[in-house]
């Protein structure tokens, strides 16, 4: 039985609509038009390790202003921060994966999306992890089967269900390090949107920029914008590269925009949030070391 908009008890109301809010690129599964099953194309792949701070950059108020709690949080509040994201690529048996964690503070809430670069069983895990539950999804194409097999579970009991496709399947962080090489153009996705358990028709648009236009001149290299918009037209995705340096996003129009940060930035952050010392009654903990899928 097929419950698309389903969520885990733990994530209902105010917080599930906030999630939705600030969430809306992370990362889904995509399914390629073009066809034929998913090919590792990477010339020379190498690690990769990126950090970003969430921040408030609209003149209208930011949405924790007034926040008197933790400590750590109301520094971040002063200063217009409203989360931090972590994208890595690393060499793993079999291939690479690409995972990304993202935290929200004042939420209480993270959240990891892994995707493993098999050739044979590309596959993606995706979990919410808030303070009294979470939700988990597991999606893997089948190449033999051509299908999608989804499986869930949270607070509300689990979901298994498998969509038939034969377009082949590229998964979005991939599909961003396509774009981030040079290697895709542009193109039509279906997408697999693990918030809501469906499949929506995303377009993919790559702009190259002026010197001018958002990037130091002082850097050498060229900048690309690219960009994901949904099948009414709203805007779901914006990245920045210069060169393949990912220098910021947004996940929708809007005032909530990502920006590049030192790994010893992201870690200072990182701890002034989450510390016993800031004041936080129930740390977050330590980031993840994610396991091999």
């Amino acid at each position: 039985m097929r419950n698309g908009n389903r969520i885990s008890g733990a994530l209902r109301g105010s917080l599930h609509q906030r999630i939705a809010w600030l969430l809306l690129l992370v990362p889904a599964l995509a399914l390629g038009e073009s066809g034929g099953s998913p090919r590792m194309v990477y010339s020379e792949p190498t690690r990769l390790s990126e950090h970003f701070v969430l921040e408030w950059v609209g003149e209208s108020p930011h949405p924790h202003r007034g926040y008197d709690g933790i400590r750590g949080l109301e520094h971040a509040a002063r200063a217009g921060q409203l989360g931090l994201v972590e994208f890595h690529r690393r060499e793993v048996a079999g291939g690479w994966q690409l995972e990304q964690e993202i935290q929200f503070p004042f939420e209480g809430l993270r959240i990891l999306a892994v995707e493993c670069l098999s050739a044979r069983s590309p596959r993606l895990v995706w979990r919410e992890i808030g303070a009294t539950g979470g939700r988990t999804i597991f999606a893997e194409w089948t190449s033999e089967s051509e299908r999608l097999k989804v499986l869930e579970w949270g607070n509300d009991g689990g979901l298994r269900e498998s969509l038939g496709t034969s377009k082949g399947a590229v998964m979005p962080q991939y599909l961003l390090e396509l774009a981030r090489e040079g290697k895709l153009a542009g193109g039509r996705f279906e997408v697999f949107d693990p918030l809501r358990s469906e499949l929506d028709q995303w377009t993919m648009e790559v702009r190259y920029l002026r010197e001018d236009e958002g990037v130091a001149r002082e850097t050498p290299g060229y900048s690309k914008q690219v960009e994901f918009r949904r099948t009414d037209g709203s805007l779901a995705g914006r990245y920045l590269f210069h060169g393949q340096r990912l220098l910021s996003f947004q996940w929708q129009e809007g005032h909530v925009r990502a920006r590049r940060i030192s790994d010893q930035e992201h870690a200072q952050l990182w701890d002034r949030w989450n510390s016993p010392e800031s004041g936080a009654l129930d740390p977050m903990g330590s980031p993840q070391v994610v396991k091999d899928l």
